[in-house]
């Protein structure tokens, strides 16, 4: 199993270099209560908000062509997260926890209340775990080429941080966006999230990868902001 994830992150550290994404959004520094500092880009206003969560090692600046949209419909809320040490041999389960109370911190800093998570491939598994373990905290989840979901036979059972066994459990709604060519986690498991998840949709974009809304900006803001409006309206 441990080389199959090696393989999992190189590929997707290897998709976002091929992308330069480092340009960045302007961010501002976030004091935890657990005295962490984190980079945090924030806009819109408006009583709703979005919690948008880049995928592993990356930067908030993933996000840097959905922001404007986005903002009009609440406050966005990107962090760029702490970095995971792969060389030092640290399990991307493990990881995840982590993370995740990294992500409940800054929303709990924030005041951001129940939110909408979009998350990508690893800040989808975030969101999946949030939304499975502290579920008050989401209030609907958009999922973006998602990792965290894997055949039975990969399944760490047992451990806090394994969602594919707990996604019948999802009582929020869900869009789940998928590239396509995603060369890093294939279409099946888009469907296969789709068949479990209960108040789920899937929307497919053509010619994308991992990061389609990277890629094909203005066909995901549309289909977000139709979700979003179909949920609240």
């Amino acid at each position: 199993m441990h080389w199959r994830k090696t393989v999992y992150a190189c590929r997707l550290i290897d998709s976002y270099r091929m992308l330069n994404i480092r340009s960045s959004l302007p961010e501002e520094t976030v004091i935890l209560d657990s005295g962490r500092s984190l980079g945090c880009y924030s806009g819109g206003s408006g009583e709703s908000s979005l919690v948008l969560l880049h995928g592993l090692n990356s930067y908030s600046g993933t996000w840097k062509r959905n922001v404007d949209a986005l903002s009009s419909v609440g406050r966005v809320f990107a962090p760029t997260l702490p970095k995971v040490n792969l060389e030092a041999g640290i399990a991307l389960h493990d990881a995840v926890l982590e993370l995740s109370e990294v992500v409940v911190e800054l929303m709990e800093r924030m005041k951001a209340g129940p939110s909408v998570i979009i998350g990508n491939s690893m800040g989808g598994w975030i969101g999946l775990y949030l939304a499975i373990h502290r579920a008050e905290l989401v209030r609907s989840m958009v999922l973006v080429d998602s990792a965290g979901v894997a055949p039975p036979a990969l399944h760490l059972t047992g451990h806090p941080a394994e969602v594919s066994e707990h996604l019948d459990s999802i009582r929020q709604p869900v869009l789940i966006v998928w590239g396509e060519d995603d060369s890093v986690i294939p279409l099946s498991s888009a469907t296969y999230l789709h068949e479990h998840i209960a108040h789920s949709s899937l929307h497919i974009i053509r010619e994308a990868g991992h990061i389609p809304h990277l890629e094909k900006p203005l066909e995901f803001n549309s289909a977000v902001l139709s979700f979003l409006e179909g949920r609240e309206g």
